[in-house]
């Protein structure tokens, strides 16, 4: 599809009514900006045709005659040249100036020069550019340095601070940065640390080399910070044990009982952890291992109503079992199928629904993964100390005669 072509003098007279004067810089800076904001539109080359009577050329910067201001009248339109500068512009770029970012406009000026003299300022930015360099030094974009290399000649430079730094390239990756900050989400990291952690970056190195979790773990080492959000907690799975003839060994169809058993007057759900676990899922293409945890933070709501969950109640757990082994074996031969064994990895998660206070409340029992392997278990520490830990303890939870702590807490749906 062909793009609509517009004057890049027209550019220039929107910068004018904006700046009473611009430079070289400015136009190649506004250009570049225009042609990302609006990838629809090409810009001829430069040609005062409508200007030239209206401005000066000096050196590199475009300025209003001497004499003229914006409310100077002008007999071309029987109006002042406010209204002239418009027209020349026309709708499309009065609509970008409209929108148009000065602080990152500013910013790129500034990371352009790379340091500043202080006494080049003048020649360097207009009036309104001067303003807006102020409002960057309040939000601390900008530092001040002595440059003192020659006796007598010592002067101050202007350069972008770390924050200025960090604030361009979270504009200029803001996609990547965007889908960084789900995988943290996903993996229940904190992402407040995100920009305490891109400040101590090489922002000049490739996005996906800055955006790495393994230098987000050493950073959280280094500095002493918690890396998980509040509640989380880690996932330690146990391999389950298989022998020749059977599925689990002993040890592994224990520890499935103690899971999938119902001793109380309760059920238990199974589903997908996408499907329980409220907030971000915590299984998604870029994270396929789940690592962290909040056992409480859960959307029983959700589950419901996506409506993809089994539920049990009885004491023996051998349909419950079935269950699982079919839906994560059905997911895992199909990834093994297309090639990606070392990645055909599943998880269902166990949720049990208990009566307290006249009201449902839900406790995460813990998490089943499967891989090419076998299957790996892993208990949420509330649930395991529930779990009875012999024939006369089961005997009495069947009979409601016994009532674990666990289930005497209202918990947050």
């Amino acid at each position: 599809m062909a793009k609509t072509i517009l004057y890049t003098e027209q550019l220039i007279a929107g910068a004018l009514l904006n700046f009473e004067r611009v430079s070289s810089l400015d136009i190649s800076l506004l250009t570049k900006d225009f042609l990302k904001r609006c990838p629809d539109y090409e810009l001829s080359d430069m040609e005062l045709d409508y200007l030239k009577d209206y401005v000066e050329v000096e050196g590199s910067n475009i300025s209003l005659k001497n004499g003229l201001n914006l409310n100077s009248y002008v007999p071309q339109n029987e109006s002042n040249l406010r209204k002239r500068l418009e027209q020349i512009a026309g709708a499309r770029i009065r609509k970008y100036f409209q929108e148009f970012n000065i602080e990152e406009f500013m910013l790129r000026k500034i990371e352009h020069y790379a340091n500043i003299r202080e006494d080049n300022v003048d020649s360097i930015f207009c009036k309104a550019q001067q303003d807006e360099l102020k409002k960057l030094y309040e939000k601390g974009y900008l530092t001040t340095t002595w440059q003192d290399d020659a006796i007598y000649n010592d002067y101050r430079e202007i350069k972008l601070s770390c924050f200025g730094k960090l604030k361009l390239f979270k504009i200029d990756n803001a996609e990547e940065i965007k889908r960084f900050i789900e995988i943290l989400k996903s993996m229940r990291y904190d992402t407040n640390l995100l920009d305490d952690f891109l400040i101590k970056q090489d922002l000049d190195m490739p996005v996906w080399s800055v955006l790495d979790l393994v230098k987000l773990n050493e950073f959280c080492s280094c500095y002493d910070r918690t890396i998980t959000e509040e509640g989380t907690s880690s996932i330690n799975f146990i391999r389950l044990q298989s022998d020749k003839k059977t599925i689990l060994g002993e040890q592994g169809k224990k520890l499935m009982e103690d899971m999938l058993s119902v001793w109380d007057n309760h059920c238990i759900y199974i589903c997908h952890p996408n499907h329980l676990f409220a907030g971000a899922k915590p299984i998604t293409a870029d994270v396929r291992e789940m690592a962290n945890i909040n056992w409480n933070d859960i959307d029983i709501e959700r589950m419901l109503r996506i409506n993809d969950y089994k539920t049990f109640i009885t004491p023996d757990c051998s349909q419950a079992f079935r269950y699982v082994h079919e839906r994560l074996g059905h997911q895992i031969m199909n990834e093994v199928k297309r090639g990606n064994k070392n990645g055909a990895v599943s998880y269902l998660v166990v949720v049990e629904r208990y009566t307290f206070d006249y009201e449902d409340n839900y406790l995460v029992r813990g998490i089943i993964r499967g891989d090419y392997d076998g299957y790996s278990i892993t208990f949420n520490p509330e649930y395991q100390k529930a779990i009875p830990q012999s024939t006369w303890e089961k005997s009495l939870r069947l009979g409601d005669h016994e009532i674990p702590a666990a289930y005497l807490v209202k918990r947050k749906k």
